[in-house]
């Protein structure tokens, strides 16, 4: 029952980002507002980390270990890996559209995000308590 709920949960999180993002998108809010990004990082990296942990732990590996530090490292690596994956991608179209290109530190901005957003991740699956659950 519990899985059920953060499978539905992660549903909404997921059409609440696209709502946003679609938003965001058609009135320029992320040329308008220069810290738009920043909680739609923090978004993404929630909805990354919650969503490695349900697979995981529905794939039937969560029997081998159950821990705190498992599931924080594993959020944390989960979210990182595809944020780099991302922040390739978003670098890549910037550079072949022509783009402006903003560096190094918008990059581990984004990266720095991804990781909070990880973060709350973390803390919402241990205090809920699916990583005793699932």
């Amino acid at each position: 029952m519990r899985s059920r709920h953060l499978s539905s949960a992660l549903a909404a999180l997921i059409l609440f980002i696209w709502g946003v993002n679609m938003f965001a998108e058609h009135v320029h809010l992320y040329y308008l507002l220069w810290w738009f990004d920043i909680p739609m990082h923090m978004l993404g990296g929630l909805w990354i980390a919650l969503t490695s942990l349900v697979v995981y732990y529905h794939m039937g590996f969560h029997r081998h270990d159950r821990s705190v530090s498992f599931v924080v490292t594993a959020m944390l690596a989960a979210t990182l890996i595809v944020g780099i994956f991302w922040e390739v991608f978003e670098f890549s179209v910037a550079h072949f559209v022509k783009l402006n290109d903003n560096g190094v530190f918008d990059t581990l901005k984004d990266l720095l995000d991804d990781m909070i957003g990880a973060v709350i991740a973390s803390v919402i699956f241990i205090k809920k308590g699916y990583n005793k659950t699932i």
